[in-house]
């Protein structure tokens, strides 16, 4: 009867192992989730808050180049 025992045990270890593997790699998995979630919305919010000041930068720009070069040709 021991070895039989033995192997029960044996198998019973196993699957513990296997089921305390297959958590871990789920704690895991859902910590990187939560981690790119939180990265992505930070990223979007920063692009929609900032995307207004960038808009305004260009066309200020485009203007006085633009006449100055046209201007000389003449």
């Amino acid at each position: 009867m021991s070895k039989l025992e033995e192997l029960i045990n044996k198998e019973r270890f196993e699957n513990f192992m296997a089921e305390h593997k297959a958590k871990k790699v789920c704690k895991i998995l859902l910590t990187v989730g939560i981690i790119t979630a939180v990265i992505a919305a930070l990223y979007f919010m920063y692009r929609y808050f900032m995307q207004d000041d960038f808009d305004e930068n260009e066309e200020d720009y485009d203007d006085d180049f633009d006449d100055d070069f046209f201007d000389d040709e003449e």
